[in-house]
């Protein structure tokens, strides 16, 4: 399928450009493929929950410098591979990053997503895009209005907040 753009049409390479039998295979539910990948996922939950906690003990820049060395070494590895395997992204005009984050993205969405997995990714928020250090925090409990969290000031330190 292609996308139109302002003067001329624009290739878009739909589940990495593979074949949509192979597809079907890994998506649907019921096929032997999609069973085995319920069985791996479900027998890897134990590992989840350790991986939890082994994250939340890990202070949020070396699990953002960890993170960052295993993209760039997926990328690495990425752009080792011939382009005809590695550029396989939504669009032939990506860059390679691009291309490397479709891949690993693609194949994560064939993985079950558990509430303990949700939770697992939602924490990861923090240390892939950390704050600066030069934002200040805040924590707010109001248990009268049911509401707990952190609020973060992103304000410059010269204004004043509301």
């Amino acid at each position: 399928s292609s996308v139109h753009q302002a003067g001329g049409a624009l290739e878009v390479r739909r589940n990495l450009g593979l074949p949509p039998w192979l597809v079907a295979q890994l998506v649907r539910p019921g096929t032997p493929f999609r069973r085995l990948i319920e069985v791996v996922s479900a027998l890897a939950l134990p590992l989840d929950l350790l991986l939890a906690r082994l994250m939340a003990a890990v202070p949020v820049k070396l699990k953002h410098l960890a993170m960052m060395f295993f993209f760039s070494a997926v990328f690495g590895l990425h752009k080792a591979l011939p382009h005809f395997i590695a550029r396989r992204g939504l669009s032939p005009s990506l860059s390679p990053e691009a291309h490397a984050l479709s891949g690993m993205l693609w194949a994560a969405r064939l993985v079950p997503m558990t509430l303990g997995r949700l939770r697992l990714a939602m924490s990861s928020i923090a240390f892939l895009y950390p704050a600066s250090a030069a934002l200040r925090d805040e924590v707010v409990d109001l248990p009268e209005r049911g509401v707990r969290g952190i609020y973060l000031h992103t304000a410059p330190a010269a204004v004043e907040d509301p």
